[in-house]
């Protein structure tokens, strides 16, 4: 499976680590947006719905 690469253990593993980052970081902060509205109409229903609507109310 491991194959020797060109790179040095220490190149591959910056190489390894920096790329997802990079790919997550840009869309974030509109993912988080919409992710925060989502969360937030689709927890208020459960909570409810399972009795804590004390929690909901509070939170809110």
């Amino acid at each position: 499976m491991l194959q020797p690469s060109p790179f040095t253990k220490d190149e591959t593993l910056t190489i390894i680590e920096s790329r997802p980052r990079k790919i997550r970081m840009r869309p974030l902060s509109s993912v988080k947006l919409s992710n925060q509205k989502v969360l937030s109409s689709s927890m208020a229903r459960p909570m409810r719905r399972s009795g804590m609507s004390h929690i909901a109310a509070t939170a809110t």
